[in-house]
């Protein structure tokens, strides 16, 4: 059985930080979970701050409860996808918290609830420890600000060129559980763009989009590392200055993302061949997030 957790937070409530794309952002990738990779809708839990229901709201509350929800549940899982689309920020590291070997400003990375300004943030450290109870495969996409290594795994990998990545080891202690990898929009000292999509006349998050356009162009069955470098080639093909970050539990990621008739286990070489794509040629650059 798979589970996920789409989280899309417009800030509807405050309009002097509000966004416009991500609750298509979230819209777009329950499709994509749906139709290519054997979810259930049912077995999809979206909070939106536009839902009149409470316990479906993005409050802090909602989403730290949904998280160990499901890693408490995962001895039963398959998988576990989790889509954050909103706003993400840095804060002072928190007190007691061990200092990142790259976090040399000694500065968290935060994602932004809807309710923020009544009851906080989500750090980065409080991420991890909900993530080092998952004991099934999980998949974490994260378009917003600041989110390079938002959830401080052992191995990040950054892009370089269409043949290399730089990869980097943090001091975080190796992890139990090989199978935890992390999409995250930018670096930690960038924005992500929300930008509008003349085409289909949507507003979206640019990786989001760029992110589930090469799964479309790949037939859903490419290496993560291939799916992270055509992503990376892409939004620099279409102007975007972000610089988007993969992270893992494991220093060798070579699970391959495919249509259940497909196995998810093959060996496939790792290219990086360029991915062209149609749904961003007529995206405007807009606000960050």
């Amino acid at each position: 059985m798979k589970k996920a957790l789409l989280i899309g937070i417009n800030y509807i409530h405050l309009p002097d930080i509000a966004l416009e794309g991500c609750f298509d952002d979230v819209f777009n990738m329950r499709n994509v979970l749906i139709d290519a990779y054997d979810y259930r809708s049912t077995d999809i839990i979206t909070l939106r701050d536009d839902d009149t229901d409470p316990t479906k709201l993005p409050t802090k509350k909602n989403i730290v409860s949904t998280l160990e929800y499901l890693a408490e549940s995962s001895s039963d899982l398959e998988e576990i996808w989790i889509h954050y689309s909103g706003h993400g920020t840095q804060m002072k590291n928190s007190k007691n918290n061990f200092i990142r070997d790259d976090n040399v400003s000694n500065m968290d990375d935060v994602l932004v609830p809807m309710d923020f300004n009544e009851n906080g943030f989500i750090r980065d450290v409080d991420l991890l420890a909900m993530i080092q109870k998952i004991q099934c495969r999980a998949m974490f996409i994260f378009d917003c600000c600041h989110s390079g290594t938002i959830c401080d795994l052992p191995w990040s990998f950054q892009y370089q060129s269409p043949t290399s990545c730089l990869i980097k080891k943090s001091s975080v202690a190796p992890m139990s559980n090989n199978n935890i990898y992390v999409f995250s929009g930018c670096k930690d000292n960038q924005t992500s763009a929300d930008t509008y999509n003349a085409t289909d006349r949507q507003m979206a998050g640019a990786f989001t989009t760029s992110f589930i356009t090469c799964l479309r162009n790949s037939h859903h069955n490419i290496p993560l590392l291939n799916l992270y470098r055509d992503v990376c080639i892409d939004l620099a093909e279409r102007g975007f200055k972000q610089t988007p970050i993969f992270s893992s539990s494991n220093p060798s990621p070579s699970y391959v993302i495919a249509k259940p008739s497909v196995s998810a286990k093959i060996n496939l070489p790792i290219g990086y061949a360029k991915t062209k794509t149609s749904i961003l040629k007529s995206m405007n650059h807009m606000l960050g997030r």
